[in-house]
C-alpha cells in the first residue's frame, strides 16, 4: 500500500512542527525556571511563592491568578 504524496508532506509538515513546539518548550522552560515551590495537594500540586515584607509579622494575603497570567502580573501593581 503506498501514501499520497500529499498525505506524507502533511505528515511530515505536523511531526516537524510537533518537534519544534517540544524543542523550544524547553528551551522556555529552561530559560525561566519556575521560582517558589511546588506542594502537592488532593487531586495535583500547586506552585506558590511566599513574600513577606521586612520587619514584624503581619496579617497574611492571599493572590490567585489564573492559567494566562503568571505572579509577576499580580506584584507590579502593589
Amino acid at each position: 500500500m503506498s501514501f499520497h504524496p500529499v498525505l506524507l508532506a502533511i505528515g511530515f509538515c505536523i511531526a516537524s512542527l510537533a518537534g519544534f513546539t517540544q524543542w523550544k518548550s524547553a528551551r522556555i522552560d529552561a530559560a525561566f525556571p519556575p521560582l517558589g515551590e511546588f506542594v502537592n495537594v488532593e487531586g495535583g500540586r500547586l506552585h506558590l511563592t511566599q513574600r513577606a515584607p521586612p520587619g514584624p509579622a503581619r496579617n497574611n494575603v492571599l493572590l490567585l491568578h489564573g492559567a494566562s497570567g503568571n505572579q509577576a502580573d499580580m506584584m507590579l501593581p502593589l
